[in-house]
């Protein structure tokens, strides 16, 4: 049980982390509110059914074009307007699995051969459910993903956890799926908007060049013994950084259209 206890803080750590990147995206403002990005910064689109070619090929020219625009010196690519460049080694793609499976094991397999093209689908995967976006104003309302009472309609789409919480004695870890009735979201004796995310399916990758930092205060763990009834509590304590991403570094989201 005591090891429990630390497999049920990675499970917390890991899906915080990954909902945190599937869900993001950068603001490219500055400090005024003023927009100094291109429309095109913060979510990148790709047509992956142009010219009747495969979802692949258009999927891998549009990753070389953006890495060879993102090597070049350009204010673009962070939310201060910050003039920068980026190598190919610096840049983290985190891909969708349900692209990147599609990509890697069917299309690539049948047009590639090229070494240089494979390693453009480098990088680490993430299952569907992290990838998704707040709930905007246009999801409430009758016939909405939140009904005009604040019901959740799990037909309209997937409502997931974006953090840690208990609700109707269900305990929900980020990532998991809300039950579908008797959920609702902000009304009162409802769940917060900001704590649920919508998940989406045209999300295909997140292009990072740092990570955000994930960084413990600490964690300790205590016991208290009570020498009447000779029993013990155990506790785990432990502490992290409000998620944030780097604004000096590019944020980029990829979505298929």
């Amino acid at each position: 049980m005591l090891g429990w206890m630390q497999e049920t803080k990675k499970v917390y750590d890991g899906t915080l982390y990954n909902v945190f990147i599937g869900t993001t995206e950068a603001d490219g403002k500055d400090d005024e509110g003023n927009q100094i990005q291109p429309v095109g910064y913060a979510v990148k689109t790709v047509d992956i059914d142009a010219d009747n070619n495969s979802a692949g090929e258009n999927i891998a020219k549009f990753m070389a074009d953006l890495f060879t625009e993102m090597s070049d010196y350009s204010r673009d690519f962070n939310d201060y307007g910050f003039l920068r460049s980026y190598g190919d080694s610096e840049i983290k793609v985190i891909w969708n699995a349900d692209y990147f499976n599609q990509v890697k094991k069917i299309d690539l397999p049948s047009i590639f051969h090229d070494e240089a093209l494979q390693s453009t689908f480098a990088g680490d995967v993430l299952a569907p459910r992290y990838f998704g976006r707040a709930l905007v104003e246009d999801d409430f309302g009758a016939g909405k993903v939140i009904g005009a009472d604040g019901a959740y309609d799990s037909t309209k789409g997937t409502l997931r956890a974006k953090v840690e919480f208990e609700y109707n004695d269900k305990h929900y870890f980020p990532g998991d799926a809300l039950a579908t009735s008797g959920t609702y979201i902000g009304v009162v004796g409802g769940l917060e908007a900001g704590m649920v995310y919508l998940e989406t399916a045209d999300v295909i990758c997140k292009v990072l060049v740092k990570y955000p930092p994930y960084m413990s205060a600490f964690e300790t763990g205590t016991t208290f013994f009570n020498p009447r009834s000779l029993t013990e509590n155990h506790y785990l304590t432990f502490g992290h950084n409000t998620l944030k991403y780097l604004k000096n570094y590019p944020f980029i989201t990829v979505k298929a259209i």
